[in-house]
């Protein structure tokens, strides 16, 4: 008796809605047309797919790269001209916190 009523209820609204399921049919038809004249409308979401992908591949290698770089070395790049020590020379390591002191 159950299955009876419900699928009476499915008849009835399939009667009811027969109008708009032809209308539903239409939009399926036209925008099937649609799509097939336009075929790039398939390929587009694939190309920033892609270049989201290159995005985090490049930002997946810089982080491995950061994170394995080690402890940071302190290299002197330029002395200035106006500087007499013979302490610090090009290219040479130094500690910031002294040589920031020196410059100020």
């Amino acid at each position: 008796i159950i299955l009876s009523v419900i699928t009476l209820i499915m008849v009835l609204l399939l009667i009811f809605l027969c109008n708009r399921i032809r209308i539903a049919i239409a939009l399926i038809k036209e925008g099937s047309r649609a799509v097939s004249t336009m075929m790039f409308t398939l390929i587009w979401p694939v190309i920033p797919f892609f270049l989201e992908v290159i995005i985090f591949v490049v930002w997946a290698i810089m982080a491995v790269y950061l994170a394995t770089s080690g402890q940071p070395v302190y290299m002197v790049g330029e002395v200035p001209n106006n500087y007499n020590g013979s302490a610090f020379t090009n290219g040479t390591e130094c500690d910031p916190e002294v040589s920031s002191n020196l410059f100020s």
